[in-house]
């Protein structure tokens, strides 16, 4: 081949952007919640990666509670976990 084409073909692979863009509440200096941006990975629909955007040990506000409201496990007949990768009981073979 020619001289050049061995020569300045070599390129770096564009970085990819990585993770998605979203945003948690921390609490805030007056105790309530405050948003902050972060970036995202990947999630096993429990536990989700964090690229970007808080400390370590920051604490992050996961739910709400209601004063005076029963705590329970959903809506009536809601699945107990929607988590596709935990292990769930062998169903019995049907004939």
């Amino acid at each position: 081949g020619s001289r050049g084409e061995a020569q300045g073909r070599a390129q770096e692979p564009a970085e990819r952007p990585r993770g998605r863009r979203t945003q948690v509440f921390l609490p805030g200096p007056d105790g309530r919640p405050a948003p902050a941006p972060v970036v995202v990975g990947i999630s096993d629909g429990q536990k989700v990666e964090l690229l970007e955007g808080l400390a370590e040990g920051a604490q992050v506000i996961t739910g709400t509670e209601i004063p005076g409201a029963t705590r329970g496990n959903g809506p009536a007949g809601a699945s107990p976990s929607a988590n596709p990768f935990s292990p769930s009981r062998p169903q019995p073979r049907q004939r």
